[in-house]
């Protein structure tokens, strides 16, 4: 095996009590053959004191090491998206990689989150499909309270798993907050599952077709507008990179796509957003959990979309998984419907905690009462004689 040591005194920010209860989680990641893939460490520090030092080894099996930024060398470590730490001034030594902060501002963002995220390269020899263990160990915090009184934490070893994937492949799971890689790829797997109906979606690379993607009968809409609580969107039969989309599914998507020849440029790594007059529509590559949603505000609310089409509120508990999309509003704003420009009928009001009937005529304006003819409450055609 070969170790690798990671020593850091940076002082990072915990808010929170002197005695700690402390986890460190490690994601099993997919390496292609002769390929890179991120490695995340993920921290849970409840309790914990205002600073904290850090130092643990990594033990990794033959054929697989840990890779540098090629844009950075000697930072093996990914930097912008890390909670934890600021980028390192790495140096190769002869037991590994030595690190001391470049930094001392570097501050954690709460109580949990990424520790810290790491490239792992895997050699050409190991076979495809073979599976191997690498192992966090030794990992020790000295947690500071208000008064300077310094706690030392030891944790038992952290494994994960490394599976080696095809030569020029990607993995884009939705469970996964491993960050995306950029490149070219021969094979691109996306374990990505759609309900029957209506779904959010942001990809990392463009989509020529969305048909030839997601079967016949799949149709894509983007974010156009936001007028008078009415969110609109307009067709679309072929998707930008990072931009969230709410598509429609005539079946149910359980099995992974698999999709050849895809670009992946160093600029769709990360997520972006459709902002129409103070309405946020916001994709997102990894899972968010309850309490972690992105917002402009803290104060602002947010809707996702249900498989019926309707716009619904996040309750205290609502979480997404990745490549999704959701409605980031100003806390308080009118929230009516979601529009579709090609199909007036297709009026999807708002449902849950503000949520109440909404009628509007088959041209898309919203009524006071039910009228004689065709009117749509709560996205449902009701005929009144």
């Amino acid at each position: 095996m070969k170790r690798f040591l990671f020593i850091t005194m940076a002082l990072l920010a915990i808010v929170g009590r002197a005695s700690a209860q402390e986890s460190v989680t490690v994601n099993d990641i997919t390496v292609p053959q002769g390929g890179e893939a991120f490695l995340e460490i993920n921290y849970s520090l409840e309790g914990a004191g205002p600073y904290v030092g850090f130092m643990f080894l990594v033990d990794l099996p033959e054929g697989l090491s840990l890779a540098e930024d090629e844009e950075n060398p000697g930072y093996p470590w990914y930097d912008e998206e890390v909670t934890a730490i600021s980028r390192l001034s790495i140096t190769t030594t002869p037991t590994g990689f030595a690190g001391t902060p470049k930094t001392a501002t570097a501050t954690i963002n709460g109580n949990s989150g990424v520790l810290m995220r790491v490239k792992v390269a895997a050699s050409s020899s190991l076979a495809e499909g073979s599976t191997h263990t690498g192992t966090i160990k030794e990992l020790s915090f000295n947690v500071r309270d208000d008064n300077f009184n310094v706690t030392k934490i030891t944790l038992s070893d952290v494994t994960f798993g490394i599976t080696i994937g095809e030569a020029g492949s990607i993995t884009l799971d939705e469970n996964s907050a491993t960050p995306i890689m950029d490149g070219s790829f021969d094979k691109l797997i996306m374990k990505r599952t759609f309900a029957t109906g209506w779904n959010t979606l942001c990809l990392p690379f463009d989509v020529d077709d969305v048909e030839e993607t997601f079967g016949e009968g799949a149709k894509a809409y983007k974010f156009t507008k936001h007028s008078n609580g009415d969110l609109t969107f307009a067709p679309e039969t072929s998707l930008s990179a990072k931009t969230p989309y709410i598509i429609y599914m005539p079946a149910a998507i359980t099995n992974d796509i698999v999709l050849e020849y895809i670009d992946i440029d160093e600029s769709n790594t990360k997520s972006s957003y459709t902002a129409k007059n103070g309405a946020y529509f916001r994709g997102t590559y990894a899972p968010i959990a309850a309490g972690e949603w992105t917002k402009r505000q803290d104060t602002d609310d947010i809707y996702g979309v249900t498989p019926d089409g309707h716009i619904m509120k996040a309750g205290p508990e609502a979480s997404i998984k990745g490549f999704r999309a959701y409605f980031d509003l100003p806390g308080g704003a009118e929230v009516k419907a979601l529009c579709l420009e090609d199909d007036p009928d297709a009026i999807f009001t708002l449902l849950g905690e503000t949520g109440g009937e909404a009628i509007y005529n088959v041209a898309g304006q919203r009524l006071n009462k039910k009228q004689k003819g065709v009117n749509i409450t709560n996205g449902k055609k009701v005929v009144v004689k």
